[in-house]
């Protein structure tokens, strides 16, 4: 992932819109008549499966990236065995447009995607997804939990089955912030898409298999099990800064948080910053979970493990919360990817990287042909 771009295919100045759209249209001619077609390699065989875990709202707030106060020994084991990126960045703050760049190896001035409400195969009929490109080429592509900002990512030509996922439904207006509750992993949602997780590995263990999964945890409401806040002492969360997120801000639309304009009290940022910490200790504890069960089964030796954010996350920092700015700790996210027969595990680097890095990476990586744009 330290190499450039330039020798990937990437646009230059020259290709216009009209180019872009003309290649899509050729390339959407190809994905509906794939299927008449013979498949370039059918059993994929010999080239390494993957597991794609993408995880909404994390920043780089691990112990693996220097912050000992944190509880995160899974995601922590990864890094031991992969490499760490320090300087990673998406390509646009926020959840759908990020989503669709990683996917489609695209950026959002491409995409034409900038918001949460904006269908991804609307805006690009045509295109070919990091899935369905591995799909091609002889992988079983599966998908559990969040991995599209809505349920639009149900897409036939990304996936060999149907999507695993639940509609999130929460009413604001009526749910606190964070919440220590006395149920088991299993319980909440992130406890069920690691279940399924487990359940479809079982299933495809003897396929080339290309596995997206997608946790909610640390997104807010950091409603986690109780065991998760009792990792940490409160009194820990001390660099607290004044925070008065604007009146539009998703925050204030929880039960405990001031509407308007009026700011946010420094006890109640401390319960936030508590609950942050929690719910992305019960993330950690269900991608261990993960993991576990592909060493178990021995398919580790063979699997490429990639593992990111969508984006950064505001704690405080400049007076607000969440994302959706140009800030340093909006734009930053975690990203690790460990290969088989790494002969460098532990690898730091503070090598400059993108989101939209990851394609073409994984496409090298698996030995598939990186598509020319």
């Amino acid at each position: 992932m330290e190499k450039t771009r330039t020798d990937r295919g990437h646009f230059s100045r020259n290709f216009t819109r009209r180019d872009f759209l003309s290649t899509g249209l050729k390339a959407g001619v190809a994905a509906f008549t794939t299927g008449l077609l013979p498949k370039l390699n059918a059993n994929a065989s010999g080239q390494y499966n993957v597991l794609f875990i993408i995880v909404d709202d994390l920043r780089p707030l691990l112990g693996c990236y220097g912050h000992t106060e944190m509880h995160t020994p899974n995601i922590d084991a990864l890094a031991k065995r992969g490499t760490l990126f320090n300087r990673a960045y998406c390509q646009y703050p926020l959840c759908n447009p990020s989503r669709v760049s990683m996917m489609t190896g695209l950026r959002p001035d491409t995409t034409g995607v900038y918001g949460n409400t904006i269908g991804w195969r609307e805006a690009l009929p045509c295109v070919i997804t990091l899935p369905q490109h591995f799909k091609y080429h002889g992988y079983h592509t599966r998908s559990v939990g969040k991995i599209a900002h809505a349920a639009t990512w149900d897409d036939e030509f990304s996936w060999s089955a149907p999507i695993w996922n639940q509609r999130w439904t929460i009413i604001k207006s009526i749910t606190p912030s964070w919440e220590a509750l006395d149920v088991d992993d299993e319980d909440l949602w992130d406890g069920k898409i690691a279940n399924a997780t487990i359940d479809i590995l079982k299933e495809i263990k003897d396929q080339s298999f290309f596995l997206a999964v997608g946790f909610h945890k640390p997104h807010l409401p950091y409603n986690v099990p109780r065991k998760y806040y009792e990792l940490y002492d409160p009194e820990i969360f001390t660099d607290v800064q004044p925070i008065n997120p604007h009146p539009r801000n998703d925050i204030r639309e929880y039960a405990d948080i001031p509407d308007g304009d009026a700011p946010i009290s420094e006890e109640k940022t401390i319960e936030l910053m508590w609950g942050y910490a929690a719910s992305t200790s019960f993330m950690d504890a269900q991608v261990g979970r993960i993991l576990y069960q592909l060493e178990t089964m021995g398919l580790d030796k063979n699997t490429v493990i990639t593992f990111c954010s969508d984006h950064g996350f505001h704690l405080g920092e400049h007076g607000t919360w969440r994302k959706n700015t140009l800030f340093e700790v909006s734009l930053r996210s975690p990203l690790i990817v460990s290969v088989p027969g790494n002969t460098h595990p532990g690898t730091k680097t503070d090598a400059l990287v993108e989101l939209v890095d990851i394609f073409p990476t994984l496409c090298d990586a698996c030995q598939v042909p990186i598509p020319p744009n």
